[in-house]
């Protein structure tokens, strides 16, 4: 069915863009991808010319916790061979830094302001713009 004015205003859409930064840090809008990946991880090649291995990451790192976390749910929790359709050999899923980094930036802040609209129009409360920003970036 179609959906009405109610449930338009309650329906975001998520795009992503892609920019290159140049050495002097000026962004080069490239492409805007109207349904953007959500995954965070890479494949590795277990098998065949271009076999490669996850960098390992050190356990001071800010992000190596957010990894270890982000691992249990991938395919293989990042260390058993899989056979999926990501890649035509046998394969590793491992999280990606840059994806895993970038994505919760983007993302998580949407999502909190998606949030904390929803619940205020749950509660049938007016909420600021400056409040549904805070602490998202």
């Amino acid at each position: 069915g179609k959906l009405g004015t109610n449930e338009m205003k309650q329906c975001f859409h998520v795009l992503g863009f892609d920019v290159m930064l140049t050495e002097d840090g000026s962004p080069h809008l490239l492409e805007i991808n109207c349904n953007p990946s959500m995954s965070v991880d890479s494949v590795y090649a277990s098998s065949g010319p271009h076999a490669s291995s996850p960098a390992s990451l050190d356990a001071t790192s800010p992000y190596a916790a957010m990894a270890a976390e982000v691992s249990k749910h991938l395919r293989g929790q990042g260390s058993k061979t899989c056979r999926c359709m990501a890649h035509h050999r046998p394969h590793v899923h491992a999280p990606c830094l840059c994806d895993l980094v970038a994505k919760r930036m983007a993302l998580g802040g949407a999502l909190h302001i998606v949030q904390r609209d929803v619940l205020a129009k749950k509660a049938s409360k007016q909420i600021e713009m400056k409040e549904l920003l805070k602490d998202t970036g």
